[in-house]
């Protein structure tokens, strides 16, 4: 009977040696053994059947913890080809137009799902679902500022837009292109405010309008006649100064003041006795010398004296001095006995001095620009002007160009800029910067398009509201109607209009061929 023998490591070895040698005088008819090609073979092999045992082991592991998906109780589905979204809805699968009215039909703010086309394979399908040209994707923005500007950029000058065939400047081509933007501004030496003491001349239509500095609304226009001298002399207006053609977007954004224009003071031309006993022209300026060696300038009036100010007193007496030369002076205790509370009625907002008037070729852009921080009580405005938009430099150029721009006659604009984010989501405010309004919301995406958003009358917040639930927004920001709606008109959102089934989408009437090159 054989015995099983105790062998060495050093057998063994050579025993493999032995073998590997007969190998290769076999297949290589040489027994030198000077190199040995058949051992990296055999290397390879186990090496490859280490890895393929890897990578098996692997699979199985990566299974285990992360299985393919299924649709199973999902909602919201995607296609993972494709991208193709649909809505999971009764065991049936609805093509949906984009994720927000999938979201809106689901009532949940919730992220597809990716499945293969064999899982979409074992499940029926329904007819298209949605609104169509609802925003792709709607996302709570982080800001919780406000700031939005509306720009115009004229071409004056040799930059005027011309006639082909009389090669005169002509009115059918807009000179003013209409930039609407929803980001913080940038402010550098190619674009400022306007300073204290200047103005702006803009013509929108048959109306001219003096844009100023204010110091309760920031900055107002007011209509003002160039042909009236007494007006314009005033204001150091001169009768050339050049008037710069405004969009209707822009003029509308602006606080609207009372118009520039002498004021009609009843009684003018008759006499009136102070309480001192001296005699006066109703209609007249006086003047008292203030302690700082300046001069106070008061109107008098039927029931006594109205402070004004240096502007106001220059239009009065332009208009009619009744025969003086020059303002009666009196002393402070006449005034101190005679004065009206209050101020000359609708002149208020009226310039406290002469302006100046920028020269529009060296500042074509004009931009209205309102501002609320999350923990001011009320907006900021200002009027910026310029060589060229309010941006960084590697912005000027970002912003959307709207298929439904202005023209010459047009109320939006013809571009938007909303910086890098997928949009803002505003509750529409008036134009005054304490207006209490608070009145519809709004998501404007970063194409530059506005979106109703159909809200629950009698929700007390975002969480109770179906709608704004779906699209997973709260804390709307502040925005001026004035500027909101120069954003191109998209669909409203709501979940009835995204539960609406279509066979087929009309086209858009109002859009535009795609004029640019093949990719």
């Amino acid at each position: 009977m054989p015995r099983f023998r105790v062998v060495t490591k050093h057998q063994i070895s050579g025993w493999r040696f032995l073998f590997r040698r007969i190998e290769h005088a076999l297949v290589r008819r040489d027994a030198s053994m000077l190199d040995d090609p058949q051992r990296g073979r055999s290397t390879a092999l186990s090496l490859g059947v280490v890895l393929a045992c890897l990578l098996v082991a692997g699979a199985a592991v990566l299974s285990f913890f992360k299985p393919a998906k299924q649709i199973g109780d999902a909602h919201i589905i995607a296609e993972q080809g494709s991208g193709a979204l649909f809505v999971h809805l009764g065991g049936r699968l609805f093509p949906a137009l984009n994720l927000t009215s999938a979201r809106l039909i689901v009532g949940a703010a919730e992220n597809p799902v990716q499945v293969s086309q064999d899982e979409l394979a074992k499940y029926p399908r329904g007819p298209v679902v949605g609104i169509p040209g609802a925003p792709g994707s709607i996302v709570q923005p982080s800001a919780k500022d406000s700031s939005w500007a509306v720009c115009d950029t004229t071409k004056v000058g040799a930059a005027a837009p011309v006639d082909q065939d009389t090669g005169l400047p002509t009115t059918r081509i807009s000179p003013t292109r209409v930039t609407v933007i929803g980001s913080a501004l940038v402010d550098n030496a190619a674009i400022r405010p306007l300073a204290d003491g200047e103005a702006r001349l803009l013509r929108e239509g048959s109306t001219t309008w003096l844009v100023y500095p204010d110091h309760e609304h920031g900055v107002v226009r007011a209509s003002i006649n160039l042909g009236e001298s007494a007006v314009t002399m005033a204001l150091g207006i001169d009768a050339t100064a050049p008037v710069l053609p405004a969009s209707a977007g822009l003029v509308d954004s602006i606080m609207e003041a009372p118009p520039l224009r002498v004021p009609d003071v009843p009684g003018a031309g008759q006499t009136t006795t102070l309480s001192s006993g001296q005699t006066v022209t109703v209609g007249s300026v006086l003047t008292v010398a203030t302690v700082d060696r300046g001069a106070a300038y008061y109107l008098v009036s039927q029931s006594g004296v109205v402070q004004i100010n240096s502007v106001l007193a220059a239009m009065i007496r332009n208009a009619d001095s009744h025969g003086s030369v020059a303002t009666t002076t009196v002393d402070p205790d006449v005034i101190a006995t005679n004065l009206r509370p209050g101020g000359w009625p609708g002149t208020a907002s009226y310039p406290a001095a002469a302006v100046h008037i920028l020269d529009p070729e060296r500042f074509g852009t004009t931009c209205y620009h309102w501002s609320r921080g999350s923990a001011d009580p009320n907006a900021a405005t200002r009027l910026l002007v310029g060589r060229q938009l309010p941006l960084a430099v590697e912005d000027q150029n970002l912003a959307v160009p709207l298929v439904t721009g202005s023209g010459p006659r047009g109320r939006t604009a013809d571009a938007a800029y909303l910086g890098r984010d997928t949009g803002r989501y505003v509750r529409v405010t008036g134009a005054d910067p304490a207006s209490p309004l608070r009145e519809s919301l709004f998501w404007i995406s970063d194409s530059g398009v506005r979106y109703g958003i159909e809200r629950k009358i009698d929700a007390k917040s975002a969480s109770d509201d179906p709608t704004l639930t779906a699209l997973g927004l709260r804390d709307p920001v502040l925005a001026p109607w004035s500027i909101v709606s120069l954003f191109a008109v998209g669909p409203d959102l709501s979940q009835q209009d995204a539960r609406i089934q279509h066979d087929g989408i009309a086209t858009d009437k109002a859009a535009a061929g795609l004029n640019v090159g093949q990719p």
